[in-house]
């Protein structure tokens, strides 16, 4: 409480004067601690008007104009006794006034019975230096959409708690104590573990890690997510971020980035949502070449057939002498019999091959090269002579 003093009033009226309007503070600070706890978003909204109302009330009444008072003792022992429970009261009306915040933070047409938002818990913590950052920050993400679970610090700090484990635990043991954490707030108890877990160079780390930050073969999203974990501690400005994220990216999409024209001022995040893009398309592309491809062009040829041959023709005994066509004697070159002989030779039949309609002249079987051994034998003395007549006049 603030008292201005000024000149030219008697020291009983100044007594006086300064008594009522402590009086007059301390029962406006009462009337705000009155206010009942709110227990839904409707009760919330009215509790927290009421002591904002009431609040003004309290700033306007502490601050009073008086006479000098002099040195008088008692009166400022009573002063003194009105002050510590004008302190006392405004640490209830604060207990109080940060619980109807929680409330309000919910927002809508909230009424008894309304279920908070459903948001995770924070995977516990053992210690692990890389695991304090997403942990404080789930954790405070939790408290902060489930505020009414936790009316004041004591139970954001015990349900921070029951998620250490290992190292993490062991840190945090000793200030557990049997009215709760030794910590006032929760940014002491986060203080604590970042002192046993953090990084004591930060800043200096991340540098390091975004100077060989690359993408490689990942999909540009999950170097992204690395990238951004980087910014949240270097805190650039986006004009150095656009030379940072180029850096890192793959040779295939700064390529690709090579054809584009950029859009005028164009802002860092269209820089990142045009750089997916380009990302997801080389990725579909380069899915689509290695699919087994069944166009025309690609088909297989159908298989080609054997090159024609000569007719065969069919072949005899040269022992029996009845034959349904010529003998290929250049595949089977056996002396014949001299029975096969005469037979061939009265019945006009090739002496070389036993075919008709030629002589072993003119067989079409028969080698160019002069016949040698056996199939001399074969070759009709008269044909070979050029003498050969006709079937029946020899």
């Amino acid at each position: 409480m603030e008292i201005t003093v000024a000149s030219g009033t008697s020291p009983d009226t100044t007594t006086r004067y300064v008594l009522t309007a402590s009086r007059e503070f301390l029962e406006t600070a009462e009337r705000a601690t009155s206010i009942a706890v709110p227990t839904t978003v409707d009760q919330g909204r009215t509790s927290h008007n009421l002591m904002v109302a009431a609040l003004r009330e309290l700033t306007a009444a502490s601050r009073w104009e008086v006479a000098e008072i002099g040195n008088y003792g008692e009166l400022l022992t009573i002063i003194g006794n009105y002050e510590t429970r004008v302190a006392t009261l405004e640490t209830q009306l604060a207990n109080q006034r940060r619980i109807s915040d929680r409330l309000s933070l919910l927002g809508g047409d909230g009424h008894a019975g309304s279920k908070p938002e459903s948001i995770p818990d924070p995977i516990p913590f053992d210690g692990t230096r890389t695991a304090l950052r997403p942990f404080l920050n789930q954790l405070r993400n939790k408290i902060q959409g489930n505020a009414t679970k936790f009316p004041d610090a004591q139970h954001e700090m015990r349900y921070a708690f029951g998620f250490l484990k290992g190292a993490a635990y062991d840190v945090m043991e000793p200030h557990m104590q049997d009215h709760g954490m030794a910590f006032q707030t929760l940014a002491e108890f986060a203080h604590v573990l970042r002192t046993a877990f953090g990084d004591p160079d930060e800043l200096h780390t991340a540098r390091r890690e975004i100077d060989t930050l690359q993408q490689k073969n990942r999909e540009f999203s999950l170097y992204y997510s690395d990238f951004q974990r980087l910014m949240a501690t270097l805190q650039w400005a986006d004009n150095a971020k656009f030379a940072a994220l180029e850096k890192g990216l793959s040779k295939e999409i700064k390529d690709g980035l090579a054809l584009q024209d950029s859009a005028p001022e164009e802002t860092f995040d269209q820089y990142v949502a045009r750089i997916n893009r380009l990302d997801t398309r080389l990725r579909a592309r380069r899915q689509e070449t290695r699919a087994p491809q069944t166009s025309a062009s690609n088909r297989p040829a159908p298989p080609r057939a054997p090159p024609a041959t000569p007719p065969t023709p069919p072949q005899g005994t040269t022992d029996v002498g009845t034959h349904s066509g010529p003998m290929n004697l250049s595949a089977n070159r056996r002396r014949i019999t001299q029975q096969e002989r005469t037979r061939r030779i009265s019945q006009g039949l090739c002496l070389y091959c036993g075919g008709t309609g030629h002589f072993a002249q003119e067989c079409p079987y028969r080698p160019q090269n002069p016949l040698r051994g056996a199939e001399a034998q074969v070759v009709d003395p008269a044909a070979a002579a050029g003498t050969a007549e006709p079937a029946g006049k020899e």
